[in-house]
């Protein structure tokens, strides 16, 4: 038994490359669908691309429609992993009339990080994110840091 727990290695190593995760908080505001792959996994080290969508309705006063992208790595061979990451949160936004109906579209964005937890449980193909995830707004004259959470649940495939 002290041999097979030993040469399990890495939980995601056996085969699951993909996961959906329902995220709470996160880059998506306040929540996120996202598509997570793996792409390199060497020894201690994954990295995952990932990709989402948040929509807002109008009467709730949100920028409408969030496309969450971020790359990250994970560090760590067992199912308790660190996790970090950089990527980019693009929005787009309407500009309504006093019916609330859109006039204009445009896209806008903010710069996003992630520092945080990942635990992977394999055998029931689960998996569960914590973190820090800061969105930044940047333009030409200066930068707002708005400080977020997440918390993610998701399915291995």
């Amino acid at each position: 038994m002290v041999l097979q727990t030993f040469g399990q290695g890495d939980q995601e190593s056996q085969g699951f490359r993909n996961a959906v995760l329902m995220e709470l908080g996160g880059h998506g505001l306040f929540y996120s669908v996202n598509y997570d792959r793996t792409w390199i996994r060497k020894g201690i080290i994954n990295i995952h691309s990932q990709v989402g969508i948040a929509y807002y309705p109008p009467p709730t006063d949100v920028i409408d429609i969030w496309f969450p992208m971020m790359i990250t790595q994970n560090f760590f061979k067992r199912k308790h992993k660190l996790e970090v990451g950089a990527g980019y949160s693009a929005v787009r936004e309407s500009v309504r009339d006093a019916e609330n109906n859109p006039v204009s579209w445009e896209w806008n964005g903010f710069y996003t990080y992630r520092i945080g937890y990942r635990f992977v449980n394999i055998e029931k193909r689960f998996l569960f994110r914590i973190a820090y995830t800061p969105l930044i707004e940047k333009d030409n004259y200066s930068s707002e840091t708005h400080p977020l959470g997440g918390v993610s649940f998701g399915y291995l495939f």
